[in-house]
């Protein structure tokens, strides 16, 4: 997933030079590993307000726009009870590695689209397979 982590980090750093009409919110679902490795090359200081919380073994990864404000955060994808939550989110981007019942519970939450990456995705599948949803 190395060089996928790279296209993701491209993914959302061009998140802030979309245009006001195309910026729609990303998240992303890494394991702690790759989510650490994401991070090595994210400039999270760009962002108005950021949260970083690591804990738990699965992660939404999101960048967020509102009105002028961008956002950044990080947080376990499972609530204090132990349930997966619904991030709100436009773009939900989820690892080939994600078990099939989290994936399944993670499709119930209605989002636009619904990216599947591979260890080999480059950024220009991704944002072709963005563009086609």
């Amino acid at each position: 997933m190395r060089e996928t982590i790279k296209e993701l980090n491209h993914l959302i750093e061009e998140h802030f030079h979309a245009n006001d009409n195309e910026k729609q919110d990303i998240t992303v679902v890494l394991s702690t590993r790759d989510l650490l490795e994401l991070l090595q090359g994210l400039d999270v200081a760009r962002y108005d307000e950021s949260s970083i919380k690591y804990d738990g073994d699965l992660h939404f990864v999101s960048s967020c726009v509102v009105g002028d404000t961008t956002l950044f955060f990080v947080e376990n994808i499972h609530n204090s009870e132990g349930l997966i939550k619904h991030d709100e989110t436009d773009i939900l981007i989820l690892p080939i590695y994600l078990p099939q019942s989290i994936r399944n519970e993670l499709l119930k939450g209605g989002y636009s689209k619904v990216i599947t990456v591979t260890e080999v995705s480059t950024y220009e599948h991704i944002t072709e397979l963005i563009e086609r949803q």
